[in-house]
């Protein structure tokens, strides 16, 4: 639909996600497949950087290349969201209709507070913005790596060659899982799911949704049963996040 809009794939800067490779916490690939987009959808998966898709989305929104002219609504909070009429209702009690509604500010957003109640969230973390983070059970590293720590490495090249996916290295007792996949031309993203057990404290806290700077050592022994190449990705990232 956005194609059709007009988006730009080129600004996107957006990999293909065509495959999905199993793997175990050894490195051993146990099962290449296709992507769930491409056998029930017929379609490929992408993976872009936010800021990427919201200055495409805002150039969509805002240019020329459709019919109208496009509406600034400034300041308006939002207290509703009809999911299935297309629809939202301001504090001033205006009613907006669009195809496509984008709560585009992340955990922040206006549109995500609207369908959230923090009141209704047992052992939330309130967050600025009236959204909230709740523990779950599961924390996740999030770190990206230059594309030479995985072509150079005979445990992880399998991922630079022809066939564009996303690699996950799995545990043996299923608690935790590695996720590899090209961020764009020069690098892999990271995300890593481990028990939140370790940093449940610690979110609670700060208040925030995200622990910043985790030393590589750290990331290393919640990993410490996971391939030493797997470990080195850690150690290669310039920060890591939580």
């Amino acid at each position: 639909m956005l194609l059709e809009q007009g988006f730009e794939n080129s600004h996107l800067n957006a990999p293909l996600l065509a495959f999905v490779w199993r793997c175990a916490a050894d490195g051993r690939v146990t099962r290449e497949s296709l992507a769930w987009s491409l056998t029930h959808l017929g379609t490929n998966s992408i993976f872009t950087r936010r800021s990427r898709l919201h200055a495409e989305l805002h150039s969509l929104a805002t240019g020329n290349r459709c019919p109208g002219k496009p509406a600034r609504i400034i300041e308006e909070k939002i207290t509703t969201l009809d999911m299935a009429a297309g629809t939202i209702t301001t504090e001033g009690g205006h009613t907006y209709t669009g195809d496509l509604i984008i709560g585009a500010d992340g955990i922040n957003s206006a549109v995500r507070a609207a369908i959230l109640s923090t009141n209704s969230l047992a052992g939330s973390v309130d967050v600025a913005g009236g959204a909230a983070a709740v523990p779950s059970g599961v924390a996740a590293y999030l770190c990206i790596v230059p594309n030479s720590v995985i072509r150079d490495d005979p445990v992880l090249a399998f991922q630079t060659g022809e066939k564009s996916g996303m690699a996950t290295f799995h545990s043996d007792d299923g608690r935790k899982q590695v996720l590899v996949f090209p961020a764009d031309a020069e690098n892999f993203q990271i995300i890593a799911y481990h028990p939140e057990d370790g940093w449940v404290e610690q979110f609670t806290q700060s208040g925030s949704s995200i622990i910043k700077d985790i030393p590589a050592e750290r990331a290393v022994q919640d990993f410490v049963e996971f391939h030493p190449s797997i470990q080195k990705m850690f150690a290669s990232a310039a920060t890591r996040d939580v």
